[in-house]
């Protein structure tokens, strides 16, 4: 007997859903109020016993189970890209009481031994780069809910079904907003090293925009993020965006080396988009890599 044919519309619920957990995850601004079963009812508009099954039928793992799989990952990156961390403080950021808890729950998602994880994702060939620092202020982050791969981003087509998007709807319901800029997350998968297959979080940064004016049922097409302001390593890629994967090796490992400078661990990296392969010669794009620190 053949899998059970998920409708569109159910599908374009689920994928919504795996949309919002993603966020949450991603930049767990909210830890109080951690996603839930019935918040992910509340945003699907199904019902818990319908949206459980359908879930697990499309992902082949119950929500608890993928919500789990993703935090391993996250818990992976952060070996990864900061050798010296310790156990308790992946525990912390991931959501978990203690360093004790980290091995059984690592160890269920088949990651067996987290110091080899340790410093695998950089090489010996990495050269310090020149960067600069820079503060920004409050913002709120527009961003689409579809779900997208890395390899649908470089597609000039995507600018115009996203940032256009997300531009034309502010435009419209909130006239008085300021643009800071487009921006973009990378949202990589450490645990089964299939990085290219990453998600990632496209949007649009604004001011003057309040989450009191945004309502909870906002998320139809386009969902909203407090990003709170801080202060930022600024560094300046040119070129093709297949070239941003070496790069952050070396904007890591420049951070790494830098006496001065400490990274957020916990807090996503972010992509400032100067200019845009509509209008710009590949080689010629402009991407400032933005990262979070405390100094």
């Amino acid at each position: 007997m053949g899998m059970k044919p998920i409708p569109i519309e159910i599908e374009r619920n689920l994928k919504l859903i795996i949309r919002v957990i993603e966020i949450e995850l991603a930049f767990r601004q909210d830890s109080d109020n951690p996603v839930t079963v019935k918040s992910l009812v509340e945003v699907s508009g199904m019902s818990e016993r319908s949206l459980r099954e359908w879930f697990k039928l499309y992902t082949g793992l119950n929500i608890s189970e993928y919500i789990n799989r993703r935090k391993r990952e996250y818990g992976a990156r952060i070996f990864c890209l900061f050798p010296d961390t310790t156990k308790q403080e992946v525990a912390d950021i991931i959501g978990l009481s203690t360093s004790h808890a980290l091995y059984p729950f690592m160890r269920r998602g088949g990651i067996l031994d987290m110091n080899k994880l340790r410093g695998n994702q950089l090489n010996n060939d990495l050269v310090q780069l020149p960067f600069r620092q820079e503060r920004l202020l409050d913002c709120i982050l527009l961003y689409t809910l579809e779900e997208t791969l890395y390899k649908l981003c470089a597609d000039p087509q995507y600018e115009t079904s996203h940032w256009d998007k997300i531009e034309q709807f502010v435009k419209s319901n909130f006239p008085a907003a300021l643009k800071v800029a487009d921006v973009g997350f990378a949202l990589d998968k450490y645990v089964e090293n299939k990085i290219e297959e990453g998600i990632f979080i496209s949007g649009v940064l604004y001011r003057n925009l309040f989450a009191s004016k945004l309502s909870k049922g906002f998320r139809e097409e386009i969902g909203w993020k407090n990003i709170p302001g801080g202060k930022y390593a600024v560094f300046t890629f040119m070129g093709d965006y297949d070239g941003l994967s070496s790069f952050y090796q070396s904007v890591i490992f420049t951070i790494l080396q830098s006496h001065d400078l400490k990274m957020v661990k916990s807090s996503l990296i972010m992509e400032k988009y100067i200019n845009s392969p509509v209008d710009t010669p590949t080689e010629e794009l402009i991407t400032e890599i933005w990262v979070p620190i405390v100094s």
